[in-house]
């Protein structure tokens, strides 16, 4: 499969099963807080790991923009791309304007809950998947106990960009993007 997936990160925290039973109401309020960088390293392996299984690339993006930097900090974990915003900078905006410059020939997916985002993204040609849609793709990939994934039979009916070769979700990729720009 040749795609780029990036996940909004706290987004997907906040939403995510696997998760909740490490953050507590407070959230996100806590970034030091010892569960918050907990969950937020479980969720980077888990990604990463995903991302192996399927051959894609995957991009977490987190919120920093409190933080007094003037660049975005890019760091590479677990294999992985993960993005801390700059200075008044929200991972939403940093999302946004990374799916606009895009000049490749892979199909990008925004994994995100956030409504407004998806919307966003989609007028600059990506697909967004919701956090719940993403969490579905995943469990049907589940990691046996030597740690390496297999396929699973899905527990509902699987989406259509799940059943579509990569041939062909790239072809659709690229007819979606020449008719947004007419």
């Amino acid at each position: 499969m040749s795609w780029i997936i990036i996940i909004d990160g706290y987004n997907v925290l906040q939403s995510w099963p696997p998760f909740s039973n490490l953050l507590d109401s407070t959230f996100p309020t806590q970034p030091k807080d010892p569960k918050f960088a907990q969950a937020r390293d479980r969720l980077v392996r888990l990604i990463a790991e995903y991302a192996q299984y399927r051959g894609l690339r995957a991009v977490v993006v987190f919120d920093a923009h409190q933080r007094k930097t003037h660049h975005p900090t890019r760091n590479i974990q677990e294999g992985l791309e993960v993005i801390y915003t700059k200075w008044q900078q929200t991972a939403d905006d940093y999302i946004i304007d990374w799916v606009h410059k895009y000049d490749g020939d892979l199909e990008i997916e925004v994994i995100t809950s956030d409504q407004e985002l998806s919307q966003k993204v989609h007028q600059f040609g990506a697909t967004a998947r919701s956090t719940f849609e993403f969490s579905d793709t995943y469990s049907r990939a589940r990691p046996t106990r030597q740690g390496r994934f297999q396929d699973a039979i899905p527990d509902s009916d699987p989406l259509l960009a799940d059943r579509v070769d990569s041939k062909t979700r790239r072809q659709l990729e690229m007819l979606k993007r020449q008719l947004k720009n007419q």
